[in-house]
């Protein structure tokens, strides 16, 4: 089990990679993404730095290994402070609201901060009921920071968003430490997170992406805590167990961003393996399941019945956009998969829920009859192009997305000395945007080269620290579940940043036996 995750994960990465290196060029796709240098070499560029930083760090490994063991208890809270607070400055100098989905999430945020319920888009929240947890989790913020400060700002929310790139920080650091067993490929591990999360210009944008980014981390860390058996720590002092922790997680980060799930699902593959492997764990897997599972429901329970009334709502039954719309979409070959105004009005216009979902299901049946095994070939070849072939994960694509420092009656966002400075790097035209887009371009195809590497690594030399329940076959099976998921529904490159480390994590696993 263990090699064959191993061999498909590398040969979709694989695959990937030739498509982006040697077909995209040449081939016109929606949405795709153009920069100043070609990929070949930004991504030869990215290389040689990685080089000229990891060659030496590795050359004094005898001397450096033990120096960052001793001294990172310090060293990491430092460098995680020193993230989030250039994070903030960053926020607070360059936010701007974005106009898509994120507008009727902070709108609905603000009315019921303000006790409009009557102003709020209804028919929004009907159609996308799956916004509901932002909506309630941004009031609850957006309340707490009028509390402390006086007034209203939409500020909190992307301070509240600095505390989840710099907590997923530092769980990437703790996960690689765990994996890999080096402090060395720990910090290089981390460099890249901060790179490409921890300083992106996505942590502007107020929305699912975002907030998603903690719940797989914490599932994944927590799981390994538990396989690793180690006594140490809060989550096995606590009286329940943390499986039941983990579907929790799983059930609220689902809320929050659908695709967050997928990691749940891997854990629990992994947990059936260990099921089916022989008596010895039969039933302490069993017990792990249900413990999950349980959670997963009293979560799902307090979430609709409990936190989802709290806020007054009402919404319009039979309104709700069911998966059978996404996948419909996806096979849309005008949009390549990507999002489409007339699939949404197709199915907006139907009212009866069984109705929507037949109709979505008829015009998928007709579209992929249409493609045929060719063109359904070349279609899922666009749209894996869509999804992957794009460093910046579509930044700047959706909607009006700089609307502007100011958004109807909204709190207006005042600007400072650094706003021009932040400005020429994340707004399309500034003199620095472009550099940034292909440099972000150049650390992504880094990052992509070296899990098809660490997947041919652990293809051609498994040993028993890559268990088929340990942490790097939840990380392969978990992104190729996220390759699959992107597949079959709705396409965009955005839809990867929520497992943005999960990659990075998976990209370091062929250094991890040089200490």
């Amino acid at each position: 089990m263990k090699r064959a995750v191993s061999f498909l994960f590398t040969l979709y990465l694989v695959v990937t990679l030739f498509l982006i290196f040697f077909v995209r060029a040449s081939l016109s796709y929606y949405l795709k993404a153009e920069f100043i240098i070609g990929d070949k070499r930004v991504a030869l560029i990215a290389l040689i730095i990685f080089l000229l930083i990891a060659i030496p760090a590795f050359l004094r490994r005898r001397t450096l290994e033990p120096f960052l063991e001793a001294k990172s208890r310090y060293i990491v809270p430092v460098i995680l402070a020193l993230l989030f607070i250039f994070e903030v400055i960053f926020v607070c100098s360059a936010f701007f609201y974005s106009d898509w989905d994120p507008a009727g999430v902070i709108d609905a945020a603000i009315h019921l901060l303000r006790d409009q319920k009557e102003d709020i888009s209804i028919n929004y929240l009907s159609a996308h009921p799956n916004n509901l947890m932002l909506v309630f989790l941004y009031h609850k913020i957006l309340f707490l920071g009028r509390t402390i400060t006086g007034h209203e700002s939409i500020l909190p929310i992307a301070v509240f968003q600095c505390m989840v790139f710099t907590l997923s920080g530092g769980l990437v650091f703790s996960i690689t430490r765990r994996l890999y067993g080096s402090y060395i490929v720990s910090y290089l591990t981390l460099i890249i997170y901060i790179l490409a999360v921890g300083l992106s210009p996505w942590i502007i944008i107020t929305y699912s992406d975002q907030l998603g980014l903690l719940f797989p981390l914490l599932i994944l860390w927590i799981y390994l805590k538990v396989y690793s058996g180690r006594d140490e720590g809060f989550i096995t002092s606590l009286t329940i167990t943390p499986y039941l922790i983990i579907g929790v997680l799983a059930s609220f980060g689902y809320s929050v961003k659908p695709q967050t799930v997928i990691v749940y699902i891997a854990v629990l593959a992994a947990s059936f393996i260990e099921l089916i492997k022989g008596p010895s764990s039969r039933r302490d897997m069993m017990i792990r399941i249900a413990s999950s599972a349980v959670g997963f429901i009293l979560m799902y329970i307090v979430i609709h019945l409990v936190m989802f009334p709290s806020m007054g709502l009402t919404l319009e039954k039979g309104k709700a956009f069911p998966m059978t719309h996404y996948f419909m979409m996806g096979l849309n070959a005008k949009s390549d998969g990507v999002y489409i105004d007339e699939d949404g009005a197709l199915t907006d216009s139907i009212e009866d829920p069984r109705e929507k979902r037949m109709t979505n299901l008829k015009v998928a049946g007709e579209r992929i009859a249409a493609f045929g095994p060719a063109g359904l070939a070349e279609h899922l070849k666009k749209k894996q192009l869509v999804n992957y072939a794009d460093g910046t994960f579509a930044y700047g694509i959706d909607g009006n997305f700089f609307a502007g420092r100011t958004s109807g009656d909204n709190p207006p966002v005042k600007e400072n000395f650094l706003t021009p400075f932040f400005d020429s790097f994340i707004l399309q035209g500034g003199s620095c945007y472009d550099l940034m887009s292909a440099a972000r371009q150049g650390l992504w195809l880094l990052i992509l080269l070296f899990c098809a590497v660490s997947g041919i690594y652990f293809f051609a030399f498994p040993d028993d620290t890559y268990d088929p329940s340990y942490g790097l076959f939840i990380i392969q099976l978990t992104l190729l579940g996220l390759t699959l998921f992107e597949l079959l529904f709705e396409a965009k490159a955005r839809y990867l940043f929520v497992y943005l480390p999960f990659f990075i994590l998976a990209s370091c696993g062929f250094l991890r036996r040089i200490k």
